[in-house]
Parts: structure tokens; C-alpha cells; sequence
């Protein structure tokens, strides 16, 4: 069964649900977007929001490139404007190096917000172990552990993503430009932390850049 196009006001989104869909986002933008926009007379879509991983892209062919393979995202200047959410938790599966702030083009914008987690594992929609073997996979019990529990980042990405979406729609149907990009602080390599052990940089308050 193919799943429709997630998007709002013909803006793409990166579904938070999906696993790894913001690999396959980054990657359709790279290679395909101004190919299609030249073919359709057009963009077919007017933005491009993407969430948690949107630091990375798969090559074409991956067949021969060795089989499941990422590279760095290009984030190449589009003629829409492109918004990227990424998490703490991002940082421990791709590397604070992926993170290190860079010069984007005029029309992109990438905000790291603070002790968020890659996936909520807290979730009351996560399905439950018992299904999870029955799909012949392994679910992560640790979970269940108190101590991993309260290891985790808390603080929740939800209220970055939607002020990201009213921000790309915005920017999109009334030329109103997004907040500047805001970055995680970063030192000899590692994300930078204040005396409390939190991240320090990114966006203040509940996760809602300040417009300029």
C-alpha cells in the first residue's frame, strides 16, 4: 500500500512518524527538485520542511556504492525555501560534526534545539515489544530500565516543529522570512555544555526561534 505525500499548503513535510524519510527529503531536494521544477514549468512544491536527521543524503545508485550508504546533505540553494529541525539526540547517531554550524544558502534555514531526543522512546504510540518480535525485529528494552529512562533527552521537539511549519508557510505564501538559523555550540568537536550538563546554543524558550 503506498502511503500519500505528507504536505500543508503544498509545502513537503518530513512525517516525524516515518523512520529515516528526512535521508530520502534531503536526498529528492539534491537531485531532484530543479529537474522536476524545469519539467512541471514549476516547483511542484512550494517548501520543504524536514525534521530529526536532516543533516544527510544517500547517493544515487546506491547498489553500487555498497549498499545502505549516507553522505553529508549538500543542502544546495533551491529556488523554495527549505527549513531543517534537528535534535540533540542527532548529534550521538550522526556525529556532532554533522551538526557544526556552516554558511546555507539565502533561502535555507537550520534549527538545532536542545535536549530534544531522535525519537520520543517514551511514546505512548510506540508499538508494544510483544509486535515488535512478531515483525521479526528487536525492540529496545532498555526502555524499561529506570535509569535509561532518565538518562533521556526530555524536553520535546514538537513545539520547534510546528512553529518551523508556520514559519515555512509563511515565508513561502507571504515572503515573510523565517528566523535566522540557530545553532548547537560546539567545542574541540563536541557539543559545547553549560555547568548543568545541558547543550548549550540553539533556540531559547519553548523551542520558537524569535523572527527577525
Amino acid at each position: 500500500m503506498t502511503e500519500s505525500v505528507p504536505y500543508v499548503n503544498n509545502i513537503l513535510v518530513r512525517r516525524p512518524a516515518k523512520q529515516s524519510d528526512s535521508v530520502y527529503l534531503n536526498t529528492y531536494a539534491t537531485n531532484f527538485h530543479e529537474k522536476v521544477t524545469e519539467a512541471n514549468r514549476g516547483p511542484v512544491f512550494d517548501g520543504y520542511l524536514n525534521t530529526v536527521g536532516p543533516v544527510i543524503e544517500r547517493p544515487l545508485r546506491q547498489a553500487e556504492e555498497g549498499g545502505f550508504v549516507t553522505v553529508p546533505g549538500s543542502e544546495p540553494a533551491l529556488d523554495v525555501p527549505f527549513i531543517s529541525v534537528t535534535s540533540e539526540g542527532d548529534a550521538g547517531l550522526f556525529g556532532a560534526a554533522t551538526l557544526a554550524e556552516k554558511d546555507l544558502p539565502e533561502n535555507r534555514r537550520h534549527w538545532q534545539v536542545p535536549g530534544t531526543p531522535h525519537t520520543d522512546l517514551l511514546s505512548p504510540v510506540i508499538p508494544a515489544d510483544e509486535e515488535i518480535y512478531k515483525a521479526g525485529r528487536l525492540p529496545n528494552t532498555a526502555v524499561h530500565d529506570k535509569a535509561f529512562r532518565e538518562s533521556l533527552n526530555p524536553y520535546p521537539l514538537e513545539p520547534s516543529i510546528l512553529a518551523a511549519a508556520e514559519a515555512l508557510v509563511s515565508w513561502s505564501k507571504s515572503s515573510k522570512e523565517a528566523a535566522p538559523s540557530q545553532w548547537f555550540d560546539q567545542a574541540d568537536g563536541a557539543l559545547a555544555r553549560d555547568e548543568s550538563g545541558n547543550v548549550t546554543g540553539g533556540p531559547t524558550g519553548p523551542g520558537r526561534p524569535t523572527s527577525p
